[in-house]
């Protein structure tokens, strides 16, 4: 009996410490992305107030955003379903806003960009409990 509950802690604390990798996995990733997204933002909104953001923009292609899309593929099985809709909403919509040319869809673009930033946070409560963290 102590053989087999032995066994049992083994598989449990390999599970755990799998667990454990994977959140840790899912956050550095979400944070990753989350950062290139919000780089981008900062840079499309220099570009729109006439300063020269180099490297940004190659072949019409928004190259953060454009590794955004490519991780989130890569990675669709991490993510939680919540987070990878965020994140794909927010960097559509960051996407639409640049090649925008009417102001008051851009305004538009601005607000669902915004709300889903607001999302964003929320959802990072609900996933990894960040607002329960305490010091």
């Amino acid at each position: 009996l102590d053989h087999v509950y032995k066994e049992i802690s083994l598989k449990l604390e390999k599970r755990s410490v799998f667990e454990e990798k994977v959140l840790m996995d899912q956050y550095l990733l979400v944070k990753d992305l989350q950062s290139k997204i919000e780089n981008a933002a900062t840079d499309l909104n220099r570009i729109r107030h006439g300063k020269d953001v180099s490297g940004l923009i190659v072949d019409g292609d928004i190259v953060p955003l454009t590794e955004v899309f490519q991780q989130l593929v890569i990675n669709k099985y991490l993510l939680k379903e919540q987070l990878y809709k965020i994140i794909w909403d927010e960097s559509w919509y960051l996407l639409k806003l640049a090649n925008e040319r009417s102001e008051g869809k851009q305004k538009y673009l601005e607000q669902q960009y915004d709300k889903q930033r607001e999302k964003f946070c929320q959802a990072m409560n609900d996933v990894f409990g960040i607002d329960k963290i305490s010091w």
